[in-house]
């Protein structure tokens, strides 16, 4: 994105080289250093969704018919949709926080905090998918690489406020950055204990390396990306990782409670 948007001159390696020292410091303070930046990030990225938000509605760009009609083809197209894309990205990436558990202070409050930013994340997703309707139509958006960024550059107040959509990137990079430093970081502390490696920090620049090696060679461009993204990673990589394995792992650990609890009970 920033090099089809911001940086048309920059290379993908140098982006991702600039983009991975900033995880990488942020790996080194820890994850609770990270945490509480990512909550003054929170504030401000919701805040500027607001703004975003407001400022479109001054300038009058939404069409509310672009949302009709509603499911004229049945529930069929949306069912189709929802798997696998729909429940594994993004919502199957929170198998991702079970690596984080562990370093919690009060484990219990997980589940409680856990459940309603599940949601709250999907209310977000659908909101911008109906906001980028409203103002584009499903035409345009099918058309658009971009759409949510399309759909800031449509804001103009008084031909003074406009192209917004530049800040919106700065947005969309401090969302990949905390994205990207989260598998980061439990890629480092899964491999820590894997390895057995006492100190999970000297595993940072290796890991961060590969991650930098496979982006590249994963894909060269947006449009090997798309291609790749969409088309095979769900299928190779997503429903294993995210559905079968976890699934497979739980059931194992049920049965293991199961046969201890009957062997404490014949013993007793």
């Amino acid at each position: 994105m920033l090099t089809m948007t911001l940086f048309t001159a920059s290379s993908l390696i140098s982006i991702g080289i600039l983009m991975l020292f900033v995880v990488i410091y942020g790996l080194f303070k820890g994850i609770e250093t990270f945490a509480r930046t990512t909550e003054f990030l929170f504030i401000f990225i919701i805040m500027f969704i607001l703004l975003i938000f407001g400022f479109e509605f001054i300038s009058n760009v939404y069409q509310i018919n672009n949302l009709r009609p509603v499911l004229e083809n049945g529930s069929e197209p949306v069912i189709k949709a929802i798997f696998p894309l729909g429940i594994m990205f993004p919502f199957g990436e929170f198998i991702t926080f079970t690596m984080i558990l562990p370093h919690l202070h009060k484990k219990e409050t997980a589940f409680k905090v856990g459940i309603p930013s599940m949601f709250f994340s999907g209310l977000m997703l659908v909101v911008f998918t109906m906001k980028s309707i409203a103002i584009l139509g499903v035409s345009e958006i099918t058309r658009s690489e971009f759409s949510i960024l399309v759909a800031a550059s449509t804001i103009n107040i008084a031909d003074f406020i406009q192209r917004l959509d530049t800040f919106l990137i700065l947005l969309l990079v401090c969302g990949g950055f905390i994205k990207l430093s989260i598998y980061a970081f439990c890629a480092v502390s899964g491999a820590a204990d894997i390895f057995n490696v006492k100190k999970s920090s000297q595993l940072i620049y290796p890991i961060c390396v590969i991650i930098l090696l496979s982006s590249l060679w994963m894909a060269s461009n947006h449009i090997e990306h798309r291609i790749v993204g969409f088309g095979k990673i769900p299928y190779y990589l997503h429903l294993p990782l995210h559905i079968i394995i976890p699934l497979t792992l739980l059931l194992i650990s049920w049965i293991q409670k199961k046969i201890r609890e009957k062997n404490g009970n014949s013993t007793t």
